[in-house]
């Protein structure tokens, strides 16, 4: 999942959506006992990395992904060194939060992910880039309180990151420039192969599959219980990521559907209420009974429910029934006195 779907899927799906707290992702970690981060992954979004990180799960690692980086929006001011500790303090010995020159530092592996060409790079970029910066701004996305907590993050990354060549300054105003994108995408990718030692660095597309990996790692490639080697995972790919973006585009000019179609149910549950239960209907003791409920659960007493039956009764066109009811109901008492007197 990328940073980008996390920000939106989990409001929808945790209870506590809107009261998400800087501290909540650290204590949901699993009891991993310290260790330290072995190998660091340093690609950019889009070049297989959630792919990456499930590979490394299924080797029996824990890697520090992006559901974890959900937390980063909370965690700015700390430095990238007090971070990689911090990782590795919770159990993770994958990371994908740590830049090269903290990984060199550290002597830790690196892995640096890249896609065919800087040109497919850069299209898959620029229609995620416009799903996150456009779509999250949009109703009902932008009524989630996690998800505006943490778009700045997200803007960052879109904007500024992804835009800055060099030491040039950042050009937000082309976040979807795919000229711009695949410069940056070589520019990086040089830069990060001219920081670490060569025997720390593999350059790696998902697509090569295992061998690359664990001869890199010095581990076996993982096989099933009948001893067949595991498919490398494949996730986020080009058919599911154009699902993804369409449910995004749609969202906004859809939303209210839903909404529409409660109240729409709403609606005919009353109108039914009041055909069957309003007024001098054939089932008088039933209505008076429910709506005697009704008036004692929301405060009134018998006259407020004898009001209560006769709006019920006007508002379902019963008009007409009341008054026979009324006017019967007048001859009993008439008979009654005469049959006293």
């Amino acid at each position: 999942m990328d940073l980008f779907c996390a920000a939106v899927l989990d409001p929808l799906l945790s209870d506590n959506g809107n009261d998400y707290t800087e501290d909540e992702d650290m204590d949901d970690d699993e009891d991993w006992p310290p260790t330290k981060v072995e190998v660091v992954c340093v690609g950019l979004g889009r070049t297989g990395t959630t792919s990456l990180a499930i590979a490394f799960d299924m080797l029996g690692h824990h890697s520090y992904h992006d559901d974890e980086l959900l937390e980063l929006a909370f965690h700015d001011d700390e430095d990238d060194e007090e971070m990689f500790e911090e990782i590795g303090k919770k159990g993770y010995d994958v990371s994908f939060r740590t830049n090269a020159a903290t990984a060199v530092k550290y002597n830790a592996k690196v892995i640096l992910t890249v896609r065919v060409s800087p040109e497919s790079y850069a299209r898959s970029w620029a229609k995620l880039a416009h799903a996150s910066i456009v779509s999250l701004q949009r109703i009902p996305f932008k009524w989630f309180a996690r998800v505006q907590e943490i778009y700045p993050t997200i803007e960052d990354e879109f904007l500024y990151e992804a835009t800055t060549l060099g030491n040039n300054p950042p050009q937000p105003e082309q976040y979807m420039n795919e000229t711009l994108l695949a410069m940056v995408y070589v520019d990086y990718n040089e830069r990060l192969i001219e920081t670490v030692p060569a025997e720390d660095l593999l350059v790696f597309n998902v697509k090569e599959g295992w061998d690359p990996l664990c001869r890199f790692l010095n581990i076996p490639i993982p096989v099933d219980n009948k001893g067949r080697q595991l498919p490398f995972p494949n996730v986020n790919n080009a058919a599911k990521k154009a699902g993804e973006m369409l449910v995004f585009d749609l969202v906004p000019y859809t939303w209210w559907i839903v909404p529409a179609l409660l109240i729409y149910a709403l609606i005919c549950f009353v109108k039914w209420f009041v055909h069957r239960f309003g007024g001098a209907c054939e089932h008088p003791r039933m209505t008076l009974g429910l709506l005697g409920l009704l008036g004692n659960v929301f405060g009134g007493g018998a006259h407020e429910s004898a009001e209560l039956i006769e709006t019920v009764s006007l508002v379902g066109g019963d008009e007409e029934n009341l008054k026979e009811s009324k006017l019967g109901k007048m001859r009993k008492r008439t008979k009654v006195r005469i049959l006293r007197g």
